[in-house]
Order: structure tokens, then C-alpha cells, then sequence
């Protein structure tokens, strides 16, 4: 359901369709990991296609400063503020 009906595109702080695809992805990779060998299939298709749409980080350093928003490896990612 969330994959047919989620955006394409990210909408600050809301899911997207390939965020959803991700997350079945890895729901059938749990599944593969408790002994459903069907499930192995079912996750690499959803991970073949999520893949695509994503990149890596020109440099990997740059994942681990104090904010980090709109990562090029992000599928998703929940934007925090502090409260002052």
C-alpha cells in the first residue's frame, strides 16, 4: 500500500515511495534470515530497485559531522532541531 501511494520525491521529514520498498526490502530479508528461502528473492528485487535512485556520499567523512540533511545515502532520515 505505502509504495503504490507515498511520493517520489522526498517532502522534508515524510516517508517516499522508495523509502517504503526499502523497508519490505528488509522486512523480506528478515524473513530470509529466519529460514523462508523464498524471501531472499523477494528482498534482492525490492533493494535492485531502490538502489538506483541513491548514491554515495562524495565523502564518507562528511556522514559523521553535526548535521547532516539531505545525504545523497539517505532512503530516510528525520531532521531533528534543539530547543533553545
Amino acid at each position: 500500500f505505502a509504495y503504490e501511494n507515498l511520493p517520489e520525491k522526498d517532502d522534508d521529514g515524510f516517508a517516499t515511495k522508495w523509502a517504503a520498498k526499502a523497508y519490505l526490502g528488509k522486512l523480506y530479508h528478515t524473513l530470509g534470515c529466519q529460514g523462508d528461502n523464498t524471501a531472499w528473492e523477494k528482498a534482492k528485487a525490492c533493494f535492485d530497485e531502490v538502489m538506483p535512485k541513491y548514491r554515495l556520499a562524495d565523502k564518507f567523512s562528511d556522514l559523521f559531522v553535526d548535521y547532516v540533511q539531505g545525504s545523497p545515502e539517505s532512503i530516510f532520515q528525520l531532521n531533528f532541531a534543539l530547543a533553545g
